[in-house]
């Protein structure tokens, strides 16, 4: 068997996962890169390579992801460890780097907050492209031990990690916070853990830490209380991930005093921005 029959019995093994065939192609090349650092060429594939492909297939159909199958992700360019117990980085969280790039000095020594940091990646990547000090909270235990795994992977030393909900365990208030929550209606658990996997739009959230994903209040309970600790709290700007009725989130924000609040979309991903008048 070459390389290119095995990215094409990987793409078709996985088309029962995806509405298209595209979808399915697009993460078999993905398999060869992060799994064995090849093309689909005409050169020969190890006897071994092809036995641990079908285990990888047998897992990927009951639908554990990708990224913990084989222990990691990419994110912005770069690689980070996952595992089950934390939420896998998601290309359009990067939007919130790119937000807080634009609205805030990277070169000022700000404090930053990354709430519901899962593996860390959006802290790690802010800190690299900045002098802020950054502190990372989860609520996850499991799921910090993932973020550290990954701060020792890229030799940071200088992000604080800490175990709570929101920033109440917070010692000073921070310039920014900035965080991806559990977002997802807690009523459509059943239906995304139950279904059929393409009854979901995002296939990972299939097997991923309900923890990291559901919650109340159409899933916006946890983002409306960062939004509201924040205020109380005199923090002066939140860069918010949403999910669910934007413009109800845009007005709940102004509800609570925020001077300025807008979405910037990406996608079906709106960010939700808010700033203290000052």
């Amino acid at each position: 068997m070459t390389w290119k029959d095995l990215q094409f019995k990987i793409e078709t093994s996985l088309s029962p996962l995806f509405y298209n065939v595209l979808d399915a192609r697009i993460e078999s090349y993905q398999w060869l890169k992060d799994g064995w650092g090849k093309e689909p060429d005409d050169s020969e594939v190890p006897r071994n390579v092809e036995l641990q492909v079908d285990q990888y297939i047998t897992r990927r159909l009951t639908g554990e992801p990708w990224p913990y199958i084989i222990g990691f992700s990419w994110f912005m360019g770069q690689k980070f460890i996952c595992h089950q117990d934390a939420f896998i980085p998601r290309q359009y969280t990067s939007k919130l780097i790119h937000t807080a790039l634009e609205l805030f000095d990277p070169e000022k020594p700000l404090r930053v907050v990354d709430v519901g940091t899962g593996t860390g990646a959006l802290a790690i990547t802010l800190a690299q492209k900045t002098k802020w000090k950054l502190t990372a909270t989860d609520s996850s235990a499991q799921a910090m031990k993932i973020a550290e795994k990954n701060c020792n992977f890229h030799n940071r030393n200088d992000i604080e990690l800490m175990v709570g909900n929101v920033i109440t365990s917070m010692v000073r208030i921070p310039d920014l916070v900035v965080g991806h929550m559990p977002c997802i209606d807690e009523t459509m658990k059943s239906k995304i853990k139950e279904g059929s996997l393409k009854d979901s739009s995002d296939l990972f959230a299939y097997k991923e830490p309900d923890v990291a994903l559901f919650c109340g209040e159409e899933g916006n309970f946890w983002i409306k209380a960062l939004l509201k600790q924040s205020y109380e709290w005199r923090v002066p700007a939140v860069i918010q991930h949403i999910n669910n009725k934007p413009q109800e989130m845009l007005e709940y924000a102004q509800s609570l005093g925020w001077h300025t609040g807008w979405i910037t979309n990406e996608g079906h991903n709106p960010v939700l921005i808010t700033l203290r008048n000052s």
